[in-house]
């Protein structure tokens, strides 16, 4: 992804969906990511 070399990612809910197809292909491209979800979250439905 360009832009993102060098940078260091948080992402908020990166445990299920978006934020874990998010934190993967950060992941692929080689930037750091701490990723987190609250131990309490249920998803919806």
């Amino acid at each position: 992804m360009r832009g993102l070399q060098g940078k260091r990612i948080v992402i908020a809910g990166g445990a299920t969906g978006i934020g874990a197809a998010t934190a993967e292909r950060l992941a692929e491209e080689g930037s750091p990511i701490a990723s987190a979800t609250s131990p309490s979250w249920t998803p919806a439905g």
